[in-house]
C-alpha cells in the first residue's frame, strides 16, 4: 500500500536555469565569431545520426543554437568533418 503523506508543501516550480552555460561564450562573442561544436560519436567512434537521416548529431551545437534562437540572436551554422560551427550574424 502506499503511505499518505498529509501536510507536505508544494515547492515553487523552477522556471529554466539561473543562466545558462552560454550566456558567458555569447557576451564575449562579436558577430562574425564563430565556435564549432563536436560530433557526437557512439561507443565504436562512429558519428551518431539523427534518427534514421543522415543528418550528423551534435548535442552542444543543437543546444547553443536553441539557446540563440530563444534570444533573438541570429546565427547561421555549417557542417564539417568534426562538427558543427556556428557564427553569429
Amino acid at each position: 500500500d502506499m503511505k499518505i503523506d498529509t501536510n507536505v508543501p508544494i515547492p515553487e516550480r523552477i522556471r529554466g536555469k539561473k543562466g545558462s552555460q552560454f550566456d558567458a561564450l555569447v557576451s564575449q562573442m562579436k558577430p562574425g565569431d564563430s565556435v564549432e561544436f563536436p560530433w557526437v560519436k557512439d561507443e565504436n567512434g562512429n558519428v551518431r545520426r539523427i534518427g534514421k537521416s543522415t543528418n550528423k548529431y551534435s548535442k552542444g551545437g543543437q543546444q547553443f543554437k536553441t539557446y540563440l534562437a530563444k534570444k533573438k540572436i541570429k546565427s547561421v551554422s555549417r557542417s564539417s568533418e568534426t562538427g558543427l560551427r556556428i557564427w553569429l550574424i
